[in-house]
């Protein structure tokens, strides 16, 4: 049985940053474009992509913001 589909990570905060991967929740363009084509396990694997941007974006900045 496959995974059930997960809920788009989008939080309305759409601008990509200069690392080509949205500040909102991390998703590269294509990624986004191709959300609801791409079956459940495909979109899980993109939400494990998308947190390992945010934490590498984490850990790259200063600490304090």
């Amino acid at each position: 049985m496959s995974p059930a589909a997960p809920q788009s990570p989008c939080i309305n905060i759409c601008s990509i940053g200069p690392k080509g991967w949205c500040l909102g929740c991390y998703r590269t363009l294509e990624e986004i474009a191709g959300w609801v084509r791409l079956d459940a396990s495909t979109q899980y694997a993109v939400l494990r992509a998308a947190e390992r941007r945010r934490l590498a974006g984490q850990a790259a900045s200063p600490a304090g913001g």
